[in-house]
């Protein structure tokens, strides 16, 4: 008994194993026959379709450049004029060589966030790196900002 529930568990002795193996080959077989009776029908889908990738592809390049060319004429628009002047050097405080390479002008109000934090965190290593070295000639200039700081100018003074 043991040997026939062996043989029964076999997938070519079970009822119904070969009929699927059957009609799965005659689902293959017709769908063979139809691409060998109908061979450009498929390869035409295809072709169709590359050559619409290619239009959108190139509808995409053309809008590029036109993108391209707006924003190159609207930065060129936005910069301003170069400028140039003098700023003169007298009447504020100066920290280095007079023959120094270059001359950095400081406009600074008493007052303000940032300068402060400018000159607790950047001067003392501009003045170690670049004033003490003799690169730069440092000139501090009072300028305060009264309409938002009313206490600078007399902390000026």
């Amino acid at each position: 008994m043991n040997r026939r529930i062996q043989e029964i568990k076999k997938p070519e002795n079970r009822p119904g194993g070969n009929c699927r193996l059957l009609s799965g080959l005659i689902g293959l077989l017709v769908c063979v026959g139809v691409l060998l009776i109908n061979p450009g029908s498929g390869r035409a889908v295809v072709e169709e379709d590359v050559r619409a990738l290619r239009e959108d592809m190139e509808q995409v390049k053309k809008d590029l450049a036109e993108i391209k060319s707006i924003l190159q004429s609207a930065t060129k628009r936005q910069r301003p004029e170069k400028s140039t002047g003098t700023v003169g050097v007298t009447g504020g405080a100066v920290l280095g060589e007079v023959d120094a390479p270059v001359t950095i002008v400081e406009f600074s109000d008493y007052q303000c966030p940032f300068c402060r934090r400018y000159s607790l965190t950047v001067f003392p290593v501009l003045k170690r790196e670049y004033i003490d070295t003799g690169k730069v000639r440092y000139v501090f200039r009072d300028f305060p900002l009264t309409s938002i700081h009313q206490q600078a100018e007399k902390a000026h003074e």
